[in-house]
């Protein structure tokens, strides 16, 4: 998977590299190229039809990409397939379900290191849930402690939601 995940990132940038020139036909060539091997899972092709990146933007596409990446194991497809569910793109918000999948990304210690980053944005998200009560009823202290976790993980976002009013009783 790694050879393929290094391919895929060349073609990720030789699809930007022309569909941000213009040269949307290169750029469908590209992702045509690609199609047959994102099918073991990868975030590629659903960015592409996410951003109309080379093809027609396609919401619902990039939503099925993403779920097929997602259960092929691909952590970065799983995280931008809780965010779909999150914010209802390519289809119904299922909150539940999007914590499900942040929580899934969350829990997996054995990625820390290669993963670092889609870990803590998990855990940032998962507390920005607990906030707003989305799929969990509102809880301050859960919210404080995930976000708290994010930041200690290097989420600048997460460091900087800890300033938030909301927080000020709890200990750092």
């Amino acid at each position: 998977m790694t050879q393929l995940t290094e391919y895929y990132k060349i073609i990720q940038r030789f699809t930007s590299l022309y569909a941000g020139e213009g040269d949307d036909e290169l750029a469908l060539q590209a992702v045509n190229a690609i199609t047959p091997l994102a099918e073991k899972g990868n975030h590629c092709i659903g960015d592409a039809y996410l951003d109309g990146n080379g093809v027609d933007k396609d919401w619902n596409k990039a939503r099925e990409w993403y779920q097929k990446g997602a259960e092929a194991g691909d952590v970065m497809s799983k995280l931008v397939l809780a965010g779909c569910y999150k914010s209802g793109i390519g289809g119904e918000k299922d909150y539940a379900e999007a914590m499900k999948l942040y929580r899934q990304i969350a829990s997996r210690r054995n990625l820390y290191g290669k993963y670092n980053h889609e870990i803590s944005v998990a855990q940032h998200e998962i507390g920005k849930m607990y906030i707003n009560g989305q799929g969990v009823e509102s809880d301050i202290r859960q919210a404080f402690d995930w976000i708290r976790l994010a930041a200690e993980n290097g989420n600048i976002a997460a460091e900087n939601a800890l300033n938030n009013k909301k927080f000020r009783d709890f200990k750092r």
